[in-house]
């Protein structure tokens, strides 16, 4: 890395260490703060949890906050009933989504 590409880099570096900062202290403000009847609703865990674990883990590349078995797929489909009707755990390109994901939208129709 050069010295250039160093100094461009680092107001991107610095957003997302800010970013992923300012997401783990709203995480454990909230586990204070924030009643556990509200923080394991359904609606809490779906907006705000996973939203703060994306930008933790995946903006401020923090590891180890979440358990690992905790790890949330990285690609899914949901029938119109709101079931998961595909998961997939790797990159998706055009040939999957023809081979896989297709199928399950046609058979909804």
């Amino acid at each position: 890395m050069t010295v250039k590409s160093y100094l461009l880099s680092l107001p991107e570096r610095f957003v997302r260490s800010t970013l992923g900062l300012g997401a783990g202290v709203v995480r454990e403000v909230g586990e204070i703060a924030i009643p556990d009847g509200v923080r394991r609703s359904q609606l809490y865990q779906n907006l705000v949890d996973s939203t703060l674990r994306f930008l933790i883990e995946n903006v401020g590349g923090v590891e180890g906050v979440y358990a690992a078995e905790e790890t949330l797929p990285e690609n899914f489909l949901v029938n119109p009933r709101g079931r998961l009707a595909l998961i997939w755990r790797g990159p998706v390109d055009d040939a999957f989504l023809r081979e896989r994901v297709e199928p399950l939208i046609e058979s909804q129709r």
